[in-house]
């Protein structure tokens, strides 16, 4: 070699960026250049003292590679070496034998392109892992052959193998369902246009056995041709059936609650911040006589005939809005399309719409015209009645009191003869007086909407109710049978006709000479009975069902039966219980149970 061309040779081998190590039979290093030692980071020195193996990751003293290129004068290949820092370097190796027993390798620092290999392998594997996870469908279309490749998550999720699936685009259009197959294929069309960014379509797909699966499919060009035309797209199928399902079961279960709610007599309504209708029912649109499509984004200033209302209205939504809670406005008037002003009872309370941020109020009005008619009415009626107890406690009981004072001062002045016509007068007139305040009573409990109860000792009520009833019938035998229990209940002060028209009513429909009643009292841990038994004719077991309801006489009775339904009016209104039975040999036992209070 002459001196010029050696002279080239070492210009070249210092200066040259690709590493350059030349190394005996032994593998030990004879030669390196500058980028070599820049390669491992050692010095000229410190690498000439070193053997190939020190390089090596095998851990062997004679490394694979080295092996190699000693056995066949010639080797390239990728490896990794050891960086005198400790850290490995992928290099390209390129190494021949010189003959003479020295060998020259060539050496090309390829760790950035290694972690580029390195990191897209490692998103290859992340992508295949989340498409598996994730169960998604893969398709490649070659739109210059009309042919698309499936992985065999796409045809799993229709129930196939992917040996199964034909890759002629004609048959994958087949397999869309029909009425979603034009949808599909615009989208498609727009995308190969470049009108849309991706392809993105929702549609059903036949399965393996015949039945319809939803599916996302999303896809988009990946290749143009030089002329700009498409030549390849790439996609994906992602399961979504059951989602759809879920949200067709929804949209059913929506339309059956409109259904609900258009049935619902009641207005029912839902008003924005701004008083803007979101949502009406069917008897709001009658109630307007317009439409939903009329009514919804419009205000009561707008839809209602008359100027008061809508104002009134609308400080009631914004109250309910402001202050979070709900509001009922027992009485409001509303004038209709038809001009009749009907009357509501509506309830307000605050509303946040579905998938909105914004403030609203929910209502419902009811129709309360013809009950408040009714009550009216009603209240008329009480008026009524409350004239006529009025006449009942007062100017008819207070003639027949005078009939029965003429009556007494009659005693001895008539003749034997007519002593009988007089007796009866009397026993007439005092029942007409114990009408009269049986009647009184009945009035009193009708005309109460629910008087007020209080714990009441029983003992008293009892004993007066006994009292009365021997002053009015002295020819009958009342008696106690025990003692009474100092026991409390919770009733009004009407109570003792309970016990008082019990005991009348074992008098007056007994047919014994002399009548005989019995009153028992029991107490227990929660309630207290008190029992009246006679010696009368009983009630017959058919009667014994219906004997309390209103205007029920016992057989052979002139009575009103107005006694025994005040008692069972009463009783009910107290929680408690009235029964009969028969009395032991003969008779009848009513019993009345009252929790204690």
């Amino acid at each position: 070699m002459d001196a010029a061309v050696e002279g080239s040779y070492q210009t070249y081998f210092e200066k040259s960026p690709v590493a350059v190590f030349v190394v005996d039979e032994d593998g030990t290093y004879l030669e390196v250049n500058p980028a070599a030692c820049e390669l491992v980071g050692c010095s000229e020195s410190e690498l000439l003292s070193k053997n190939v193996s020190d390089l090596s990751t095998s851990g062997e003293s004679t490394p694979p590679s080295f092996q190699h290129v000693r056995e066949t004068g010639r080797v390239q290949t990728e490896l990794q070496i050891q960086h005198s820092e400790g850290h490995l370097i992928d290099v390209l190796l390129d190494a021949v034998s010189l003959g003479d027993g020295t060998f020259v390798g060539y050496v090309r620092d390829i760790t950035d392109r290694k972690e580029r290999e390195r990191e897209v392998e490692s998103l290859k594997e992340r992508l295949e892992l989340a498409v598996d996870a994730a169960n998604l469908g893969v398709w490649d279309w070659d739109l210059e052959t009309d042919t698309v490749q499936f992985n065999d998550q796409w045809a799993t999720m229709l129930g196939y193998s992917a040996s199964e699936i034909d890759s002629a685009l004609d048959a994958w259009k087949s397999r869309v369902h029909p009425a979603d197959r034009e949808l599909v294929m615009e989208a498609v069309d727009a995308h190969l246009a470049g009108e849309t960014a991706y392809i993105d379509t929702e549609h059903r797909l036949q399965t393996a056995d015949g039945g319809w699966k939803w599916v996302r499919d999303i896809g988009h060009i990946t290749e143009r041709g030089a002329n700009g035309d498409p030549k390849r797209a790439v996609g994906i199928h992602q399961d979504i059936d059951e989602r759809k399902r879920a949200e067709q079961e929804l949209e059913a279960a929506h339309d059956r609650l409109r259904q609900v709610i258009d049935l619902v007599p009641d207005l029912i309504f839902v008003k924005n911040r701004a008083g803007e209708y979101l949502l009406v029912n069917d008897a709001v649109c009658e109630a307007y006589g317009r439409p939903a499509e009329e009514i919804i984004g419009r205000t009561d200033q707008e839809l209602l005939f008359t100027e008061e209302h809508p104002k009134a209205f609308r400080e009631d939504d914004l109250a309910v809005i402001e202050s979070g809670e709900p509001k009922t406005i027992p009485e409001e008037d509303l004038v209709t399309a038809d001009g009749e002003t009907r009357v509501f009872h509506t309830t307000k309370i605050p509303y946040e719409p579905s998938g909105s941020d914004d403030d609203a109020v929910l209502g419902y009005a009811r129709d309360i015209t013809e009950l408040k008619a009714y009550e009216r009415q009603i209240e008329t009626q009480r008026d009524n009645l409350e004239v006529l107890n009025q006449i009942v406690r007062h100017d008819i009981r207070n003639d027949l009191q005078l009939v029965l004072a003429y009556a007494d001062l009659l005693h001895d002045s008539v003749e034997e003869s007519a002593s009988g016509h007089l007796h009866t007068l009397q026993n007439a007139a005092q029942d007409a007086v114990a009408i009269t305040r049986t009647a009184r009573d009945v009035t009193e409990v009708l005309l109460q909407s629910g008087a007020d109860r209080a714990p009441t000792r029983l003992r008293p009520v009892l004993e007066g109710a006994i009292d009365s009833a021997r002053s009015n019938h002295e020819h009958a035998a009342i008696q106690v049978e025990g003692s009474i229990p100092e026991v409390s209940v919770l009733v009004d002060d009407l109570l003792e006709s309970v016990f008082r028209n019990l005991i009348q009513n074992a008098v007056i429909h007994n047919d014994q000479e002399l009548p005989e009643v019995t009153v028992t009292t029991t107490a227990g841990k929660e309630t207290v009975a008190v029992s009246i038994a006679d010696n009368g004719p009983g009630v017959p077991d058919e009667q014994k069902a219906e004997i309390f309801e209103e205007g029920v006489q016992g057989l052979d009775s002139e009575g009103t039966g107005l006694g025994l339904y005040l008692v069972e009016t009463l009783i009910d209104r107290y929680g408690g219980s009235v029964q009969v039975e028969d009395n032991e040999p003969r008779g009848a036992v009513f019993t009345v149970e009252l929790p204690l209070a």
